[in-house]
């Protein structure tokens, strides 16, 4: 095995050679494409290409209005299903359930190739929002979100992979930003149009209208793509049969995987914090990095490749992205929570609280991947100071969120913090590319994939879990401080849990205590998220430029 030095370490793994070399990676050796292989890239028709865009991002839209529209339609959920203490729970299975199965898509577009897989998953779409819409009780909408979430882990990696294999460098960093700003459109729109179409057609029937248009951005996409573009990257692992194919795939890692994040989120997401269920979340965790470091022990591919882990820049800029959008996602679901309760606004309205947010994203992305990102290199730098800029940010945010607030410098903040954080994103990504030889790339960005994913569910689950202990004391302590028995007003604290909107229908000290509740609870959490970004700001300066 070959012993990095400092100066090796530090050299970018995509030589700009004319040649092919070979690079090693944490005991691996692979072949890394020349810098030439990345200035055009394969071609298909005007035609292809804008129908593959729009469904592209018609599908991303989709995706990440599913993230944000529980803030604004979980109250009449949660009142259909008479699930208020479990709301949280309504985008956690979403998000741990796709997060968990990210990391196979390097592996399923490997073996089936991105067009079959992509439209196989959108069918798995169409299905759990089918579910979800006509469920009789919680347990069935939650089965329902979690295949919803399963077919939308693929859209992301595909995204990343079609923009990698179909664009030069000189534009991939306008398209990975186009890629960014898709997501934000859907974070940011999601919560409004879902707030809005609420008491037009209920919450059933806005899972009842993504059916259609799953399948048909599915077909779309599988159409667009010609079978021959990426006929050179598939069957190379294994070719053959549909069994031998599968047989490649590491079920046994992802049930390890799912079954670790699902325990260790539970545990922290319940009204009390679970210590026995994050204690098994750690023994499932030590098996599946036991078996991951065996593969002969499940599968000749695990589904987390640790060598490549085992790369400096591939570690850190997964774990410093984890860290920054754990922080990034309780600010896109709690600002809205704090507009409903706090500012009372109507669902829609407090909708509109992350346009500034999620605008200064797209501007981050766009701008920076127009006139900055235009060549495959390090921009170790250029991440440093957004990373900074986002934890400065944060720190504005948590400190002003009160009653008394203007809104002009709320949404100013709200705005800087969107604009680092998708500068971030664009900046992070190109820089591991630059990183990771082109044959990993796919694995790659199943990866950040899965790491950007796994943020989402921590800021929802965890925060979540935060969120609720906090209100249920502030609420109890408001009550007793104002001399109300709590025997009487455990159903409704029990309602305010899971029922922002419900606020704005109390009258009284009822409104009074669920106000100045909902306050502290949004302050306690949205102030410390900046700790995320300084552990983000730590991780990304360990990373090799």
């Amino acid at each position: 095995m070959a012993v990095p030095t400092e100066d090796s370490e530090r050299a970018p793994l995509l030589a700009p050679s004319s040649s092919s070399t070979t690079t090693t990676i944490a005991d691996e050796s692979v072949s890394t494409a020349s810098e030439d292989d990345f200035t055009e890239g394969s071609k298909i028709s005007a035609l292809r290409g804008i129908v593959l865009g729009a469904c592209i991002a018609i599908l991303i839209f989709l995706q990440t209005a599913n993230f944000s529209m529980m803030t604004t339609i979980q109250s009449a959920i949660a009142v259909d299903l008479d699930a208020f203490q479990n709301a949280s729970w309504f985008t956690s299975t979403y998000l741990i359930a796709g997060s968990s199965i990210t990391p196979l898509a390097g592996r399923l577009c490997h073996l089936f190739s991105p067009r079959a897989y992509i439209l196989v998953s959108c069918l798995i779409m169409a299905a759990g929002a089918l579910i979800a819409s006509l469920s009789p009780r919680l347990a069935v909408f939650l089965l329902g979100r979690a295949i919803h979430g399963v077919g939308g882990a693929a859209i992301f990696p595909v995204s990343l992979i079609l923009i990698i294999e179909l664009t030069n460098v000189k534009r991939r960093g306008l398209y990975i930003g186009c890629v960014n700003t898709c997501y934000t459109i859907g974070v940011a729109c999601g919560a409004i149009i879902t707030g809005a179409l609420e008491p037009v057609t209920g919450w059933r029937g806005i899972f009842a209208l993504q059916v259609p248009l799953s399948i048909t951005m599915g077909i779309g996409i599988f159409l667009a793509i010609p079978s021959s573009i990426f006929s050179k990257h598939t069957n190379i692992i294994n070719p053959g049969h549909l069994p031998n194919r599968l047989s490649q795939i590491d079920f046994l890692g992802v049930l390890l995987l799912i079954t670790t994040t699902v325990l260790f989120l539970y545990g922290l997401s319940t009204p009390q914090i679970t210590y026995s269920t994050i204690a098994c979340s750690l023994i499932t965790l030590l098996a599946f990095l036991f078996i991951e470091s065996r593969p002969y022990l499940s599968t000749t591919q695990p589904i987390l490749p640790l060598p490549i882990l085992k790369s400096p820049a591939v570690l850190l800029t997964c774990l410093s992205t984890l860290s920054a959008m754990i922080a990034r996602w309780s600010i896109l679901f709690y600002t809205p929570v704090y507009a409903l309760a706090v500012r009372d606004f109507s669902p829609a309205k407090a909708g509109l609280i992350l346009l500034p947010t999620n605008g200064g994203f797209a501007l981050g992305n766009l701008l920076l991947g127009y006139f900055h990102v235009k060549r495959a290199g390090s921009f170790y730098t250029s991440c440093l100071v957004v990373y900074l800029l986002f934890s400065l940010s944060l720190l504005v945010i948590g400190s002003i969120t009160t009653r008394e607030v203007e809104m002009g410098w709320y949404y100013l903040a709200a705005g800087v913090n969107g604009f680092t954080i998708g500068a971030n994103m664009i900046y992070t990504l190109t820089h591991v590319l630059h990183r990771t030889p082109k044959e990993s790339h796919f694995i790659v960005s199943s990866l950040l994939a899965m790491f950007r994913g796994l943020s989402a569910s921590f800021g929802s689950a965890i925060g979540g879990g935060v969120f609720s202990r906090i209100l249920t004391q502030a609420l109890r302590e408001g009550f007793e401080d104002r001399g109300f028995p709590l025997e009487g007003k455990e159903e409704l604290i029990r309602r305010l849990l899971g029922s922002p909107a419900l606020v704005g229908r109390l009258v009284g000290v009822e409104r009074e205590v669920a106000v100045e509740g909902k306050k502290c609870s949004c302050s306690a959490l949205l102030g410390p998220e900046n700790l995320h970004g300084g552990s983000s700001t730590s991780l990304t300066r360990g990373m090799s430029s």
